[in-house]
């Protein structure tokens, strides 16, 4: 890959003949007679090419097409060479050159990415809406792990108990019988105390992981898309900072995959949410009031 500047822009070739086309182009070149000017070039091939300089001439995979103070040569010369031969003002040079490379390709990435800002927002808009769009079912997730909400506090605890285990399963502690603490007395060798328990899984939750710290919809929909998209449409490119630049260039990469992401997340929350779901619950119910509170709750998720 070859990257030439011109017209203060950078563009990209595809053969070292667009090099050796250069006007002033030297393959030879006598760098005890020229000093450097400026760096007009890099290039990266999987194939060595041969090193301008006639006191290297080594092939090497990766250099900089370079331009020099006396008649305006050309040639092209290797990292290393230009490092060792030109000192600093090379270092300088090339960083400079490098860093204007990454800053076009960083622009270009944002301004791909805001040709179809309205478009995004429009998506995020039609995934907010409804019954069961995001912002509902954000809400009615918050009601499963924070009291005072609708849902039973005993509910409450547990989910968030699984939660911290990362384990969607139901599970609850069944008192052993007695035959069932001899029959373990008799494997163990030893007199167990009573009373003794087992864990029993009653059901998986399906889409559990919406409830996941790293998953809240409201971090990375609305402060993590939403804002960051109308803040980056409201933003002068033009001034922003080299880290601007890579910031959000990084950014508009991975938009996409997060937007889909989310979109995995809402479908989770809304399976776990559903009448099905909240139903397997029930288990963890122990009083009436508990149970009445429970129903209540799964009527008003429906709405």
């Amino acid at each position: 890959m070859i990257t030439l500047k011109e017209d203060k822009k950078f563009v990209k070739v595809e053969t070292w003949t667009d090099v050796t086309e250069i006007a002033g182009y030297h393959e030879k070149l006598d760098s005890s007679d020229y000093k450097l000017k400026e760096i007009i070039g890099r290039y990266v091939f999987p194939h060595p090419v041969q090193c301008g300089l006639m006191n290297c001439r080594q092939p090497h995979n990766s250099g900089y097409i370079v331009r020099t103070t006396k008649d305006g040569i050309v040639t092209n010369i290797g990292k290393d060479c230009g490092k060792t031969i030109f000192g600093v003002e090379f270092k300088q040079l090339s960083r400079s050159f490098d860093m204007a490379v990454t800053e076009q390709s960083h622009r270009e990435t944002i301004a791909d990415f805001l040709f179809f800002a309205d478009e995004y927002k429009k998506n995020i808009e039609t995934l907010r809406q409804g019954s069961q769009g995001a912002d509902a079912i954000h809400s009615k997730l918050k009601s499963l792990t924070h009291k005072n909400r609708g849902c039973p506090d005993v509910v409450v605890s547990k989910l968030n108990q699984m939660i911290r285990s990362r384990n969607p399963d139901i599970v609850i502690e069944k008192e052993l019988s007695e035959k069932e603490i001899l029959d373990n007395e008799a494997i163990e060798g030893r007199t167990l105390p009573r009373p003794q328990y087992r864990e029993e899984k009653i059901a998986t939750l399906k889409g559990f992981s919406a409830l996941y710290p790293e998953n809240d919809l409201r971090k990375r929909l609305i402060v993590g898309i939403w804002d960051n998209l109308n803040s980056l449409t409201n933003s002068g490119i033009s001034l922003f900072s080299h880290n601007d630049l890579k910031y959000w260039a990084n950014w508009c990469s991975s938009y996409e995959k997060e937007f889909d992401d989310i979109c995995s997340i809402v479908r989770q929350g809304s399976s776990l949410i559903s009448t099905t779901e909240i139903s397997k619950l029930t288990v963890l119910i122990n009083s009436h009031s508990e149970r009445k509170l429970l129903n209540q709750f799964l009527k008003s998720i429906k709405q």
